[in-house]
């Protein structure tokens, strides 16, 4: 007797291991005809899907018995949020893709740009219209030429004006620090607010060093922060503000060459390139006190 109730489970759980398997089987089949089957090809689909409660239990009962109507909307609901992750993974593995290859002609054409000539960096093309199509908006199927010539075009055509568009607008969002600085400014003092960027007393500041206008578009802070795995584009009036006191510094030094603040410009300071003597600082190179000698740049840098 007890041999046979032995056998009789034996047979039992290779029965509902059978009716298991099969009911998986047609299961899988049925989710496939509706569309699931890239879900259902998941890595850890034994491990996430087949192992929910709901699922298990219904891999157990007899099918011909079953409402599919109401299986069809519970699996879907189960289904749904897989496969808008799997999209959204998919997705950002497609643009990182493209952004691999944009970033291989972006950094071939800026090798062939001569100083003093800017490229605008890569947050700023990663903001335009045009490139977020090409990156983001064409569809996966979109064959990999294609890709490759549009985003070849753009930055062959279309960099140098993104460039100009960005430089453009670092220098209205300078002027206008500039103004501001100005309205506020004490008209008592000697000292008067340049409202032009090309003056050589055009003096800013971020949250690291301080530089005339002509620097702020090669500065390192006004080229993107890094955000995630990403870089995003910091708007100049986010970090620049007028240096009044390098501004002040700068004054006094084109004032020490005869030349008149109020005029001059940086191109006729470079064009002069007054060297001066730092008596208070070390010589380069060792520890021997004595002068240095720095240009005029160096002379509001270092003061």
């Amino acid at each position: 007797m007890l041999e046979e109730s032995k056998l009789l489970q034996r047979w039992l759980l290779k029965y509902n291991d059978q009716r298991w398997a099969d009911n998986k089987a047609c299961l899988t089949t049925k989710l496939e005809e509706q569309g699931w089957a890239e879900e259902l090809k998941g890595r850890d689909i034994e491990k996430t899907f087949w192992k929910i409660t709901y699922v298990e239990k219904l891999l157990n009962k007899r099918f011909v018995s079953l409402d599919w109507s109401k299986v069809n909307q519970r699996i879907s609901g189960i289904l749904e949020p897989m496969k808008r992750e799997r999209l959204i993974k998919e997705r950002k593995q497609l643009v990182d893709k493209r952004l691999v290859i944009l970033t291989s002609y972006y950094v071939k054409y800026a090798e062939q740009i001569l100083l003093p000539n800017i490229v605008a960096p890569m947050p700023v093309l990663l903001e335009d219209p045009d490139i977020k199509n090409i990156i983001e908006d064409l569809p996966a199927e979109t064959a990999e030429d294609a890709i490759l010539e549009a985003l070849n075009n753009y930055v062959v055509t279309k960099l140098p004006e993104t460039t100009q568009r960005w430089l453009d607008h670092i220098d209205d969002t300078l002027i206008s620090i500039l103004k501001e600085a100005a309205e506020k400014e004490n008209t008592s003092e000697d000292f008067t607010v340049p409202l032009t960027l090309d003056l050589a007393t055009s003096y800013f500041y971020c949250g690291c060093s301080k530089m005339h206008s002509s620097r702020v578009p090669v500065h390192e802070c006004t080229h993107g922060t890094t955000y995630g795995n990403r870089e995003r584009l910091v708007d100049a009036r986010e970090i620049m503000k007028f240096d009044k006191k390098a501004s002040k510094e700068a004054s006094s030094i084109v004032i020490m060459v005869g030349k008149d603040p109020k005029t001059t410009t940086i191109a006729e300071m470079d064009e002069l390139d007054p060297i001066f003597e730092c008596v208070n600082c070390r010589r380069f190179g060792g520890p021997v006190k004595g002068p240095k000698m720095i240009n005029w740049r160096g002379a509001v840098s270092g003061s």
